[in-house]
């Protein structure tokens, strides 16, 4: 009997859909995860010129990402 791996790109595959599919249907997890981070980015806009666009996304996504859930 000879055992079969799955190519890795299947396996990942699987693993966004099966993530996609979670995510859609926990809908407080689509909140925390699409519009916090926007709400902190347009609220942080003014610093985008001081500290770089860059700068700013990332740390919105980051402090998105702390909310309790």
């Amino acid at each position: 009997m000879e055992t079969q791996i799955p190519k890795t790109s299947t396996i990942l595959k699987l693993f966004l859909r099966a993530d996609i599919t979670v995510q859609w249907r926990n809908r407080r997890a689509v909140i925390l995860t699409l519009i916090v981070p926007v709400i902190i980015l347009v609220s942080w806009k003014g610093l985008i010129a001081k500290l770089g666009g860059p700068f700013v996304l990332s740390n919105s996504i980051q402090l998105a990402s702390l909310q309790p859930g």
